[in-house]
């Protein structure tokens, strides 16, 4: 109590492994170590008061409107393609095109 359950530290640990999981774009093993990443951040969060209940919903959009861009890629609609783009940098996610055809995101810092 006397330094606040040291929640700085506890911020700073929660960071920590989105720090190594997302944007130091960790190559996991398998699908269950980021699983297991998610819920360990989630319940850390939790602990503080906090809910990443909208950034499930955020993610889930986001899925999507890459997943509407790429089928627009595909059917050589380039123009509702970059419209897609275009949108998502507005709210701050930057997406990249990998050679293999798979595209990542990131957010603007």
């Amino acid at each position: 109590m006397d330094d606040d359950f040291n929640t700085p530290q506890a911020k700073s640990a929660i960071f920590q492994i989105i720090t190594r999981v997302y944007i130091d774009n960790l190559q996991l093993e398998s699908i269950a170590c980021l699983e297991y990443a998610k819920k360990t951040i989630v319940e850390l969060g939790e602990v503080l008061g906090l809910s990443f209940d909208r950034a499930e919903e955020i993610g889930s959009e986001l899925e999507a409107m890459i997943e509407e861009r790429n089928r627009a890629r595909r059917c050589k609609d380039f123009k509702k393609a970059d419209s897609i783009r275009k949108k998502l940098e507005e709210k701050g996610i930057i997406l990249e095109d990998t050679k293999d055809g798979q595209t990542t995101w990131y957010r603007k810092l």
